[in-house]
Parts: C-alpha cells; structure tokens; sequence
C-alpha cells in the first residue's frame, strides 16, 4: 500500500488561457485548476482521472455601469439595459443551467438575507420607451470592456451586446489581455464586465461595492437612503428587522443600481491526482489535510 504524500510546499503556475490550463491538467502538469471554464466542463468529466470539486456560492459576474458617466447618469438608460436581458437564457449558456438567476442585487438565493422579490423579464418594448423618453429615440451606442480573466466574462459581454441590439442599443465588445484588465480598466472605464466573489458577511456583500463612500464601488452609484440602511442593518440586533433592512436595498439596488446581476456562478474546481481537497464557497483553496497519490 502506498501511503499518501502530504504537502510540504505548493508551487502557482501562471497559464493564461483556459484551454491550456485543461490541457496541463489532463496530461498531468498540475494538479489543480482552481477555476473551471464551463466552455470545457464537457471534456473534463469524460476523462475518469479527473475530479470536478463543485460549491454553490454568492460569487456573481456583472455589467457596471459608472452612474457618474454619460448616458448611464440617466435612470431610464440603466433600466433600459436590465431590461434588455434574458436571464434564463444566460443561466442557459453561460452557467450550462448551474448556478442561480440573479436580480441585480449581490445576494444570493442560498443566503438567509435574501429578500422574496422578481426576478426581472425581458422586455425590449418598454426598454426603446425608455431610452427614448431618456432622449435617445434613435438608440444608444456603446463600448463594453472585457477580459478572460475570469470564465465566461467574455461570454457574458457577447451575450448583452446580442440581447440589447434590438432595443436599439450598438454595443462593442472590447477584449482586453487579463494582465491590463485590473490594473487599467476595472473602475475606470464606463461600461465593463466584472466579477466578484462570495463575500462571508452579508454587511461585506452590501458595504464593499455599492456603499458610496467605499473605494471599490467601482459603478460609483451613489444613494444616500440605501447608504443608511446597510449602516443601521450593521448594528441591528434583531433578526426580522434586520432582514427587512436588506430587503429594502435589495429592492433599491435591483430598481435604481447601476449593476447588472444577472446570475450567481458555483466555484468550481478540477483537480487530478489529489485527495480531500474541498471546494469552498468563497473559492480560496484549503489546503490543510490534501494529499497526492
């Protein structure tokens, strides 16, 4: 009987593209991807030697919209856009019917924070009626930032630029390399695709991207009403009340927010060769207790 190697030291390779990175998994050049494309999700199950490590968690892909720039300073052209996405058609071929629909709000169906509210329809007539009564009758032509440097970022940006073209809205999808991507783009540029992970505090969820006054608010949204009630939730010791706090920003980030949230991803991983490694909704790695063999 063999026994198990635990592990004494752990070595990052850099792989840029997905592809390569399923490549060096298959044939055995490292051990662990710790972020799956779903585009090869396919190919990963069929090889046997190949585990799939999968959570379900509050991690989400988005489209910012800056509320400090032109076009998106306007209420109407932001519902316009929310409106313009088919969210169960996105769950459908970006996730390959996994994860969750979202709301345009960070919390995720597994929270206990979580308010009873719609999930939005897609309506492409009211949407021309809102950029028209927003002053562009003759549509809105835009540029949308994205990058590989998560999987399906580049999906999700194609995917909006198809829904909203018959609202009357020209997008272009700009692909720029993940090594630029945050440095140079996220935060400062009007339109971009983004992702955040699961964050472990509901205050965390709420405070970090959308608080005005929070440096990586990075759709600089500003709403001093829902300010206040992610400040008073914080201190709130009493569970309903508490509750009903976030359900009203919730319902303040899904009506006014300048967020698109149309889905909640799982982490998933792949790993080859390794036991007791264990997916974790915020998708950092544990490694206490993993072996090789």
């Amino acid at each position: 009987m063999i026994s198990p190697r635990y592990l004494f030291e752990r070595s990052w390779v850099y792989i840029p593209s997905f592809e390569a990175q399923t490549d060096a998994l298959r044939h055995k050049q490292i051990h662990v991807v710790p972020d799956v494309n779903l585009l090869n999700l396919a190919m990963l199950r069929e090889d046997p030697n190949i585990e799939i490590h999968r959570a379900m968690s509050g991690r989400y892909q988005c489209i910012m919209m800056q509320a400090t720039e032109l076009s998106f300073t306007v209420l109407r052209v932001r519902q316009a856009l929310k409106l313009c996405i088919d969210r169960v058609e996105l769950q459908q071929k970006v996730l390959q019917n996994l994860g969750a629909i979202g709301s345009d709000h960070p919390v995720a169906p597994n929270s206990p924070f979580r308010a009873d509210l719609p999930i939005p329809a897609r309506d492409i007539a009211q949407a021309r009626r809102l950029l028209a009564d927003a002053g562009y009758p003759n549509g809105l032509t835009l540029s949308l930032i994205t990058s590989d440097a998560r999987p399906s970022m580049v999906l999700l940006a194609q995917a909006m630029r198809d829904m909203a073209a018959p609202a009357g809205v020209s997008i272009a999808v700009i692909q720029v390399p993940p090594d630029v991507y945050e440095e140079e783009y996220v935060g400062r540029v009007p339109f971009y695709v983004s992702d955040w992970v699961f964050r472990p505090s509901i205050d965390e969820t709420f405070t970090i991207p959308f608080h005005s006054q929070s440096p990586q608010n990075g759709s600089k949204w500003q709403n001093a009403d829902f300010d206040a009630l992610i400040e008073t939730a914080r201190g709130e010791g009493n569970v309903e009340r508490r509750q009903a706090l976030y359900a009203e920003a919730q319902r303040i980030l899904m009506e006014e927010g300048a967020m698109v949230i149309p889905y909640f991803g799982e982490v998933m991983m792949a790993s080859h060769g390794v036991q007791n490694l264990i997916c974790l909704p915020t998708g950092y790695i544990d490694f206490f207790g993993v072996t090789l063999g």
